[in-house]
């Protein structure tokens, strides 16, 4: 699985089916989740020092094609930009419709196809339709939840791909809330990881004017 569908199974809560946070905070958080599985996967690379022809801390393209055509579409939306602005470009921040609004879509119903979680079609009054995606909770998630929690809570050190999810998570507050051993991992060391793979997390926090939902899932 990739980062992005990792953190949508954990974005989306286990009763109602419906996400833990607001739209343009999911969005903002897909986004990254999306770049840092592309520099992840070496389509994307972020430029060094005196790069001829490039600034420093650009995101580049490498050549190489991710596995997944749509997350191959975004390569050239982010090319030759920060990563902050890459994921805000992704985001579609302002914009009617995002390149990560499609994406959620799309990898949601990649997750219901795999059994990963469950769709159901109602009627808002009837008249205006709407999708719950809710996930297994004794499938891939629970043992997502238990990598998650075995870096923050446990004081396991993560791999790049964890460390990476961590940061997504906690830049939209979704990390474990139980209490953190003086010894475990900081945030800050996650975050570090995940910007050294290409994420800009600090894109994806919620302003303070809208805080998320913090409801267990």
């Amino acid at each position: 699985m990739t980062v992005a569908e990792e953190f949508l199974l954990l974005a989306y809560r286990n009763d109602t089916g419906k996400p833990r946070i607001g739209g343009t905070q999911l969005n903002a958080a897909l986004a990254g989740a999306a770049i840092v599985e592309l520099t992840l996967a070496g389509a994307l690379r972020l430029t060094e020092a005196d790069e001829p022809g490039h600034k420093k801390g650009r995101l580049v393209a490498t050549g190489t094609q991710p596995d997944d055509p749509r997350l191959a579409e975004l390569v050239t939306v982010a090319h030759g930009r920060k990563p902050k602005d890459a994921v805000g470009k992704v985001a579609g921040f302002g914009a009617w419709r995002s390149p990560s609004q499609n994406l959620r879509e799309a990898l949601l119903h990649d997750l219901a196809d795999a059994g990963r979680c469950t769709a159901a079609t109602t009627k808002i009054l009837g008249l205006f339709p709407t999708t719950t995606w809710k996930p297994n909770p004794t499938g891939d998630k629970s043992a997502i939840e238990r990598r998650v929690r075995a870096a923050v809570v446990d004081a396991t050190t993560p791999d790049d791909r964890t460390a990476a999810l961590l940061s997504i998570l906690h830049a939209v507050d979704l990390l474990p809330s139980s209490p953190t051993p003086t010894n475990a991992p900081s945030n800050a060391a996650a975050r570090k990881s995940a910007r050294a793979n290409g994420a800009a997390p600090q894109s994806a926090r919620p302003s303070r004017k809208s805080k998320p939902s913090r409801s267990p899932s």
